[in-house]
């Protein structure tokens, strides 16, 4: 039997693999549960969802000033504890639905 056959003795089940949760992983931010950086483009999309009902969009920089001193004095045990902190407060002022974006290690868009 060649190697691209297959023995008619043994059964072969087709294997499909479910990848959402492998890019929901890989399009979240493992510490604060942003999107990663790479959300920024769905920034695009509120753009145009702006554009076309003629609304206003808002989209905050949000720079977490102090986190270098925090982990410096604390450890980062206590600026990560600080990130979640201020994303926290971040999701506590929008809806359900925006979008928030970790775009560097203490840079967020919101």
């Amino acid at each position: 039997m060649s190697a691209n056959q297959t023995d008619p003795g043994v059964a072969c089940e087709p294997f499909f693999l479910d990848t959402a949760p492998l890019v929901a992983a890989a399009e979240t931010d493992g510490l604060t549960g942003t999107r990663a950086r790479d959300g920024l483009e769905d920034f695009d999309h509120e753009i145009a969802r702006a554009r076309r009902a003629m609304g206003l969009l808002v989209i905050a920089y949000v720079d977490v000033v102090g986190l270098k001193a925090v982990n410096d004095a604390h450890g980062h045990g206590a600026g990560d504890a600080l990130l979640q902190r201020a994303v926290k407060a971040i999701r506590a002022r929008r809806r359900s639905y925006d979008l928030i974006v970790r775009i560097g290690g203490d840079e967020f868009c919101a």
